[in-house]
């Protein structure tokens, strides 16, 4: 049998480590490419809900602006009501 490769067992042992350590190099690779593309695919969906936040605050700021605009008329409004208010309690007081 002239194509019979014989090892002897110490150069078995190191021929499937040298097996070992190629195979955990190509599934470490193929695992490092799958977490990148993942990777992206959830970066692309942050940046669409960080886009979404952005129009919300400023939709936000929007209206907060404008009930500042508005709260210069309601001011006087609270004034008589808490005044009103007053005068319930102290008529409460009164007939209890």
């Amino acid at each position: 049998m002239p194509g019979l490769l014989l090892l002897t067992s110490s150069e078995t042992v190191s021929l499937i480590r040298d097996i070992l350590i190629i195979v955990f190099i190509i599934l470490a690779l193929i695992s490092l490419s799958f977490v990148l593309v993942y990777g992206i695919f959830i970066l692309r969906k942050l940046n669409r809900l960080i886009d979404r936040f952005e129009k919300l605050a400023s939709s936000a700021e929007d209206v907060l602006d404008t009930l500042r605009g508005v709260g210069g008329s309601i001011r006087p409004l609270g004034a008589i009501t808490s005044v009103g208010g007053f005068a319930a309690r102290m008529v409460r007081k009164i007939w209890n």
